[in-house]
């Protein structure tokens, strides 16, 4: 790609006269530079070995030294503003089918998809989306549960919409596994809340392989437990009857509330903010059967129980 056409792009402001007009490929991460790259970043440190590792350009929006004149260097006002420029020229060029998705089934598309060499999940990080789509050429299908971020690199996209299935013999075993049949398809325990086989099942539909291993949903985060026993040592999966949920997304913690509340009318549920002080404090001071646990994620609260006491046994 030419300099000039890089500077139009992003916005930016050339502040050399370089010896050199193109580069060779774009990219945000340091290990990935090769000589006659581009590399967008605001570390300093970063910049210098880009420059030392052969970069041909450099894109940035903080004060620095130009440590070599033979390069371009294109001062911008946000780097993310940037990448997203660039992101959505690339994008334009290439036929790509762009959808966004909600977190749910971003999520299970992760687990369950094989890696399947045709779809790219983008997350929410800018700087790491940019250099996965650096690599898409042989990619039919992008999706992202980052609404804003699609929308500015890709106007054109379309929204993965769930729909309703007719599912059969429903057996709710507890707040996170269920039992069910869906046409010739049998679901026998697996480890995912009733709230979520609709979710599920388009998932599977979207990858058309319904024979998947659903195993897989073990290290499906949502509506997750953390089994604990009486003094808080993280238990076995199963080897207590108390536990905990957390998640840090009001949308979905507002969902997952409700559906425990409406068909576990008979357990003791407390809801604790995590965005309180103390936590531990408030965990240790409820003996209950359930405690959910708002704007913390399940990840968080496993910290601070290991923190304060001594696990024994695993997660899973």
């Amino acid at each position: 790609m030419k300099i000039t056409s890089i500077v139009d792009i992003v916005g930016g402001v050339l502040q050399n006269k370089p010896a050199i007009s193109f580069v060779t490929q774009l990219h945000t991460k340091l290990s990935k530079i090769n000589e006659g790259d581009l590399f967008i970043s605001s570390n300093p440190t970063d910049i210098e070995l880009a420059v030392k590792n052969g970069a041909f350009c450099i894109i940035y929006d903080i004060d620095v030294t130009i440590i070599d004149k033979e390069i371009a260097w294109i001062k911008v006002d946000n780097i993310n503003n940037a990448i997203v420029k660039l992101l959505r020229f690339q994008l334009a060029l290439l036929d790509k089918k762009i959808y966004t998705i909600d977190k749910i089934r971003y999520e299970l598309l992760y687990i369950l998809n094989n890696n399947n060499n045709n779809l790219l999940l983008l997350d929410d990080d800018i700087v790491s989306n940019f250099d996965k789509l650096q690599t898409i050429h042989n990619i039919d299908m992008i999706l992202s549960f980052d609404y804003k971020f699609i929308q500015n690199i890709a106007p054109n996209y379309q929204q993965f919409k769930i729909k309703r299935y007719n599912i059969l013999n429903l057996i709710i075993h507890s707040v996170f596994e269920t039992t069910f049949s869906y046409k010739e398809f049998y679901f026998y325990k697996i480890r995912l809340s009733k709230i979520y086989i609709n979710h599920l099942l388009s998932v599977l539909e979207f990858i058309g392989d319904f024979d998947l291993d659903i195993n897989k949903l073990k290290s499906f985060k949502y509506m997750q437990p953390i089994f604990v026993t009486k003094y808080l040592h993280i238990s076995e999966y199963g080897k207590s009857n108390r536990f905990i949920i957390a998640n840090e997304d009001e949308e979905i913690y507002t969902q997952q509330i409700e559906f425990i509340q409406q068909y576990f009318k008979y357990v003791n549920l407390k809801i604790i903010d995590g965005s309180k002080q103390y936590i531990y404090k408030q965990i240790k001071n409820n003996d209950i059967n359930i405690l959910y646990i708002i704007n913390k994620n399940i990840e968080e609260v496993e910290q601070i129980l290991t923190k304060n006491i001594p696990k024994i046994g695993k997660l899973f």
